[in-house]
């Protein structure tokens, strides 16, 4: 598969991250192989991946999806995370990052609530927020399930937030929060 990610193996075990990685992009192709010989769907379909974080044992990837058709492509943004455990690779879930009685539940929309209004300024000088007239300051009705789609990289847990705000070109908010604003609400083995 031309779109899965090459890197070096260096252990046995992480065979099994570059298997599953390469699954996750073989069945997205046949679900859109099977729409386009229904004729449903779109006309265009693209689906890379750039590797966010490695190790031995996590491995996160931010994945840029392109549907559409010939004028207008959507880009979509989400993550795809990876976890080696006891020899075995399972999908890394928000929830596996944070102490669960650390108030992550509730803190986590507001952090990403007050960094989002910069985010979304620096869309709107580059054209890309064509339904909003002015930035709020403050995020303040975001949910958690609309922070389910992140990767992890060493500046800390970046969210791909789903284009409320902006054209459908644009596709994905990205907010970083690093891992020093996060270590009260971290798991401390994780």
């Amino acid at each position: 598969i031309g779109t899965s990610p090459r890197f070096p193996i260096p252990y046995p075990a992480l065979v099994a991250f570059k298997q599953t990685i390469q699954g996750h992009f073989l069945n997205n192709i046949q679900a859109m192989d099977k729409k386009w010989v229904k004729g449903e769907g779109i006309r265009s379909y693209e689906e890379t991946a750039a590797i966010r974080y490695f190790s031995p044992d996590l491995v996160s990837l931010q994945v840029h999806k392109i549907q559409g058709g010939w004028l207008r492509p959507i880009h979509f943004y989400h993550g795809l995370n990876y976890q080696l455990v006891d020899g075995k690779v399972r999908k890394l879930k928000l929830s596996d990052l944070f102490e669960p009685k650390s108030g992550w539940k509730r803190e986590l929309p507001l952090l990403v609530g007050k960094k989002l209004p910069a985010v979304l300024s620096r869309e709107k000088k580059e054209g890309h927020l064509i339904f909003l007239e002015s930035v709020p300051k403050v995020i303040d009705d975001l949910k958690l399930d609309l922070l389910e789609q992140f990767s992890v990289s060493p500046a800390g847990i970046e969210f791909h937030l789903p284009s409320i705000y902006s054209s459908p070109r644009n596709g994905s908010h990205h907010v970083t929060l690093s891992f020093k604003l996060l270590k009260p609400y971290l798991l401390k083995n994780g």
